[in-house]
Protein backbone atom coordinates (compact mmCIF):
# COMPACT_ATOMS: atom_id res chain seq x y z
CA UNK A 1 0.00 0.00 0.00
CA UNK A 2 1.28 3.44 -0.93
CA UNK A 3 2.10 5.76 1.92
CA UNK A 4 0.99 9.28 1.21
CA UNK A 5 3.12 11.23 3.62
CA UNK A 6 4.94 14.50 3.27
CA UNK A 7 4.08 17.50 1.19
CA UNK A 8 0.99 19.54 1.67
CA UNK A 9 -2.32 17.73 2.09
CA UNK A 10 -1.25 14.74 0.03
CA UNK A 11 -3.00 12.36 2.33
CA UNK A 12 -6.31 14.15 1.84
CA UNK A 13 -6.06 13.78 -1.94
CA UNK A 14 -5.30 10.04 -1.78
CA UNK A 15 -7.42 7.58 -3.73
CA UNK A 16 -8.84 6.12 -0.54
CA UNK A 17 -10.88 9.31 -0.13
CA UNK A 18 -12.19 9.23 -3.70
CA UNK A 19 -15.75 8.07 -4.17
CA UNK A 20 -15.98 6.50 -7.62
CA UNK A 21 -19.75 5.97 -7.40
CA UNK A 22 -20.40 9.73 -7.37
CA UNK A 23 -19.09 10.11 -10.93
CA UNK A 24 -21.83 7.88 -12.32
CA UNK A 25 -24.69 8.89 -10.05
CA UNK A 26 -28.00 10.28 -11.31
CA UNK A 27 -28.54 13.99 -11.30
CA UNK A 28 -30.88 15.17 -8.59
CA UNK A 29 -33.83 17.15 -9.91
CA UNK A 30 -36.57 19.08 -8.15
CA UNK A 31 -39.14 16.62 -6.77
CA UNK A 32 -41.62 18.84 -4.93
CA UNK A 33 -42.75 22.45 -4.57
CA UNK A 34 -40.36 23.16 -1.70
CA UNK A 35 -37.33 22.43 -3.91
CA UNK A 36 -36.40 25.29 -6.24
CA UNK A 37 -33.63 25.92 -8.74
CA UNK A 38 -31.57 28.99 -7.89
CA UNK A 39 -28.57 30.96 -9.03
CA UNK A 40 -26.05 32.46 -6.61
CA UNK A 41 -25.92 36.26 -6.55
CA UNK A 42 -23.68 37.03 -3.54
CA UNK A 43 -21.46 35.09 -1.17
CA UNK A 44 -21.78 36.39 2.39
CA UNK A 45 -19.29 34.10 4.10
CA UNK A 46 -19.91 31.98 7.14
CA UNK A 47 -21.62 29.36 4.95
CA UNK A 48 -24.33 31.73 3.71
CA UNK A 49 -25.10 33.16 0.29
CA UNK A 50 -27.85 35.09 -1.48
CA UNK A 51 -29.66 33.21 -4.25
CA UNK A 52 -32.34 34.17 -6.76
CA UNK A 53 -34.89 31.41 -7.24
CA UNK A 54 -37.00 30.41 -10.24
CA UNK A 55 -40.12 31.74 -8.49
CA UNK A 56 -38.53 35.25 -8.70
CA UNK A 57 -37.85 35.55 -4.96
CA UNK A 58 -34.45 36.36 -3.50
CA UNK A 59 -33.52 34.09 -0.57
CA UNK A 60 -30.62 33.46 1.75
CA UNK A 61 -29.19 29.96 1.32
CA UNK A 62 -27.35 28.14 4.08
CA UNK A 63 -24.51 25.91 2.89
CA UNK A 64 -24.51 22.72 4.92
CA UNK A 65 -21.44 20.80 6.02
CA UNK A 66 -21.95 18.34 3.17
CA UNK A 67 -20.71 21.01 0.74
CA UNK A 68 -17.80 22.36 2.79
CA UNK A 69 -14.63 20.88 4.19
CA UNK A 70 -13.39 17.74 2.47
CA UNK A 71 -16.19 17.77 -0.13
CA UNK A 72 -15.64 21.43 -1.03
CA UNK A 73 -13.38 20.41 -3.93
CA UNK A 74 -16.25 18.96 -5.93
CA UNK A 75 -18.89 21.46 -4.77
CA UNK A 76 -17.46 24.91 -5.35
CA UNK A 77 -20.07 27.62 -4.85
CA UNK A 78 -19.34 30.92 -6.61
CA UNK A 79 -21.38 33.77 -8.02
CA UNK A 80 -23.39 32.33 -10.92
CA UNK A 81 -23.42 28.73 -9.66
CA UNK A 82 -26.65 26.79 -10.20
CA UNK A 83 -28.10 25.25 -7.02
CA UNK A 84 -31.07 23.20 -5.91
CA UNK A 85 -32.38 24.65 -2.67
CA UNK A 86 -34.96 23.52 -0.17
CA UNK A 87 -37.36 26.14 1.15
CA UNK A 88 -37.91 26.14 4.89
CA UNK A 89 -41.70 25.97 5.01
CA UNK A 90 -41.82 25.36 8.77
CA UNK A 91 -40.35 28.81 9.50
CA UNK A 92 -42.68 31.78 9.82
CA UNK A 93 -41.58 34.58 7.50
CA UNK A 94 -41.88 38.28 8.12
CA UNK A 95 -41.98 40.74 5.26
CA UNK A 96 -38.95 42.74 6.40
CA UNK A 97 -36.62 39.70 6.63
CA UNK A 98 -35.19 37.65 3.79
CA UNK A 99 -36.34 34.03 3.63
CA UNK A 100 -33.87 31.27 4.47
CA UNK A 101 -33.33 28.04 2.57
CA UNK A 102 -30.95 25.08 2.54
CA UNK A 103 -28.60 24.07 -0.27
CA UNK A 104 -29.52 20.57 -1.42
CA UNK A 105 -27.39 20.16 -4.56
CA UNK A 106 -24.59 22.01 -6.36
CA UNK A 107 -24.55 21.52 -10.12
CA UNK A 108 -21.32 21.50 -12.10
CA UNK A 109 -21.19 22.78 -15.68
CA UNK A 110 -21.51 19.22 -17.04
CA UNK A 111 -24.53 18.51 -14.85
CA UNK A 112 -26.03 21.85 -15.89
CA UNK A 113 -25.83 20.81 -19.54
CA UNK A 114 -27.65 17.57 -18.70
CA UNK A 115 -30.28 19.48 -16.70
CA UNK A 116 -31.05 21.70 -19.70
CA UNK A 117 -32.40 18.67 -21.51
CA UNK A 118 -34.92 17.85 -18.78
CA UNK A 119 -38.49 18.93 -19.66
CA UNK A 120 -39.32 20.68 -16.37
CA UNK A 121 -36.06 22.64 -15.98
CA UNK A 122 -36.46 26.47 -16.22
CA UNK A 123 -33.81 27.11 -18.88
CA UNK A 124 -34.87 30.66 -19.73
CA UNK A 125 -34.82 31.79 -16.10
CA UNK A 126 -31.32 30.48 -15.45
CA UNK A 127 -29.80 31.76 -18.69
CA UNK A 128 -31.35 35.23 -18.38
CA UNK A 129 -30.12 35.63 -14.80
CA UNK A 130 -26.72 34.25 -15.70
CA UNK A 131 -26.46 36.91 -18.42
CA UNK A 132 -27.56 39.61 -15.94
CA UNK A 133 -24.87 38.56 -13.49
CA UNK A 134 -22.21 38.58 -16.19
CA UNK A 135 -23.32 42.02 -17.42
CA UNK A 136 -23.12 43.53 -13.91
CA UNK A 137 -19.43 42.76 -13.64
CA UNK A 138 -17.53 46.02 -14.06
CA UNK A 139 -15.32 46.21 -17.11
CA UNK A 140 -11.87 47.13 -15.81
CA UNK A 141 -10.00 46.11 -18.91
CA UNK A 142 -7.20 48.03 -20.56
CA UNK A 143 -6.86 48.39 -24.27
CA UNK A 144 -3.39 48.03 -25.72
CA UNK A 145 -2.31 48.92 -29.20
CA UNK A 146 0.84 48.26 -31.14
CA UNK A 147 0.99 51.70 -32.72
CA UNK A 148 1.09 55.10 -31.11
CA UNK A 149 -1.11 57.80 -32.43
CA UNK A 150 0.63 61.05 -33.41
CA UNK A 151 -1.33 62.95 -30.78
CA UNK A 152 -0.08 60.80 -27.96
CA UNK A 153 3.62 60.98 -28.89
CA UNK A 154 5.66 63.36 -26.77
CA UNK A 155 7.51 66.00 -28.67
CA UNK A 156 11.26 65.77 -28.15
CA UNK A 157 12.92 68.82 -26.82
CA UNK A 158 16.50 69.44 -27.81
CA UNK A 159 18.40 71.88 -25.73
CA UNK A 160 21.71 73.21 -26.80
CA UNK A 161 24.00 74.72 -24.32
CA UNK A 162 27.25 76.33 -25.07
CA UNK A 163 30.14 75.93 -22.76
CA UNK A 164 33.03 78.22 -23.34
CA UNK A 165 35.13 76.35 -20.90
CA UNK A 166 37.11 73.60 -22.45
CA UNK A 167 37.43 70.47 -20.35
CA UNK A 168 40.78 68.82 -20.22
CA UNK A 169 40.58 65.12 -19.48
CA UNK A 170 44.01 65.16 -17.91
CA UNK A 171 42.73 67.44 -15.17
CA UNK A 172 40.00 64.99 -14.13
Amino acid sequence: MVKNTGGKRTKGVARKNENSASAYSKIRISECEQEKYAIVRKIFGGSRCEVFCDDLISRQAIIRGKFSGRNKRRNIIQVGTILLIGIRDWVTHTHDKIQESDVLEVYSSLEFDQLKQKPNFPILFIESNNNNINNNIPNDSFSFSLFDTPDSLPTPSISTSTFDNNIDFDDI
